[in-house]
């Protein structure tokens, strides 16, 4: 995943919304979020980043599995959007979602150009007051589980390389992800697999519907705590995180796949 460029007078304004909320409510530490699948200053750190998705995934030849990356992209936006309605940012961040929906509708219509101009207006988009400000569903009505999960897979195949990324990390030989490794991207792909997670609980399989979602509330858990091992710099309880969520991810994949 990529850092987040420099932040647009949108993300600017919203940041010091954040900020004004946090003082408002006492010194902010990540024990404050603690069990938050997506606490509200990283879900404006995944903005960017995920507009670039989309933008990328678009340029040049489109073909099935990038428009299924810029798409998906999109949805993971929205659902980051509408993790939380309830704040001063409510209206802005409904907003945000119905944009982000539309912009994958447009992709999933095969209207790239329409949806790169789009999607490129999102870091900018203007609060609307009359924004529904209830969540919306995603799983089923918008995307699958499979192209939920693609963002996972290699970027040969369309994905974000998630899942290798947690194979070399669980594979460290010492037990402790290295100071290097503790950055910024790293928490936000935690928090990004952390409410992909929460999306996926909300699929029922035809089998072992209990086992499925147990396995999505553990790779929640253990994202969250990865995320905040990061923030933390603690790199031993990182390792121990990733290491666990590694092993929830391969057993769901030995049961469902």
């Amino acid at each position: 995943m990529n850092r987040p460029r420099a932040a647009s007078s949108w993300i600017g304004a919203v940041v010091l919304g954040v900020a004004c909320t946090l003082l408002g409510q006492g010194a902010g530490t990540a024990a404050d979020n603690k069990g938050s699948s997506l606490p509200p200053a990283d879900y404006v750190r995944l903005v960017e980043p995920s507009v670039k998705v989309t933008v990328d995934a678009l340029g040049g030849e489109v073909t099935r599995r990038s428009a299924e990356k810029a798409r998906v992209a999109m949805v993971m936006l929205a659902a980051f959007a509408q993790y939380d309605l309830s704040g001063t940012d409510g209206a802005q961040r409904a907003t945000l979602r119905d944009a982000a929906l539309d912009t994958a509708a447009r992709i999933k219509d095969k209207k790239y150009a329409e949806a790169v101009t789009q999607a490129k207006g999102l870091t900018k988009v203007a609060a609307n007051p009359q924004a529904r400000k209830e969540k919306v569903k995603l799983l089923g009505p918008v995307v699958d589980v499979d192209e939920l999960m693609s963002q996972f897979r290699a970027p040969d195949k369309g994905g974000l390389d998630i899942e290798n990324l947690f194979d070399k990390l669980a594979g460290v030989a010492d037990g402790q992800l290295p100071a290097a490794a503790l950055n910024d991207d790293l928490r936000l792909t935690a928090y990004r697999t952390a409410v992909a997670a929460e999306l996926c609980k909300e699929h029922t399989p035809p089998q072992k519907a209990p086992l499925w979602q147990k396995l999505s509330d553990e790779m929640r858990l253990q994202a969250v705590r990865l995320a905040e091992a990061v923030q933390a710099k603690d790199g031993k309880a990182a390792f121990q995180a990733v290491e666990k969520l590694n092993a929830s991810c391969n057993h769901c994949h030995r049961e469902f796949r």
